[in-house]
Order: structure tokens, then C-alpha cells, then sequence
């Protein structure tokens, strides 16, 4: 990890990502989950190194990267992925109106 990441905070955030990912695993394991919070834990830490060291041409195209995938997804299979939201449903109507007619 100190050949990977130079910088103190980058380090210090790789160091706080290990116990949270083990006491996450320990509650539920999860192989999923385990790869995302790998990747995320690494991209944090790679975004301060970027901003600590400089010289961030990668962490940019990545930065523009996942958005443009993500638009790009829900453009083209947008209904296959569950990404449309959900149309209204119509309101529920607490006291039908054949009651209170009844009633009268």
C-alpha cells in the first residue's frame, strides 16, 4: 500500500477502509458488496492522493467516465435495468363516496 499511495491522507484513508470493510463483512458477507466498498475505498484514496500530489490526468478521465457510462446505460437500457422511475399511482380514497351515500 505505501508503493501504491505516496501521500499521508490517501494512506490514512486506505488504513481507516480496512476495519470498515471487515466489520461490514463480518455482519453480513457479501462478495458484492466486498468488491464495491474495495473500489470505492480505492477511488477515495486515489482522489487524494490526485489532489494532494497533483498530476491528475487518469482521476479526471475516470471523474468523466462514470457518469457519461451511467447516462449512456440509461439512455439505451434504461427500462431493462429498472432505472425508469416508477408512474404514479392513483390516489387511494379513504371513505368511498357509495358509502356515504348509502348512509344518507
Amino acid at each position: 500500500m505505501s508503493s501504491l499511495f505516496y501521500s499521508s491522507p490517501a494512506k490514512i484513508m486506505m488504513m481507516l477502509a480496512i476495519p470498515a470493510i471487515i466489520v461490514t463483512q463480518l455482519h453480513q458477507f457479501s462478495t458484492y458488496v466486498l468488491v464495491m466498498q474495495l473500489l470505492m475505498y480505492f477511488f477515495v484514496a486515489f482522489n487524494a492522493e490526485c489532489l494532494v500530489e497533483g498530476n491528475c490526468k487518469l482521476w479526471a478521465w475516470i471523474s468523466i467516465s462514470f457518469p457519461l457510462i451511467y447516462t449512456l446505460l440509461y439512455i439505451f437500457f434504461g427500462s431493462q435495468l429498472a432505472l425508469v422511475p416508477a408512474p404514479p399511482r392513483p390516489p387511494t380514497i379513504l371513505m368511498p363516496i357509495e358509502r356515504i351515500t348509502q348512509n344518507e
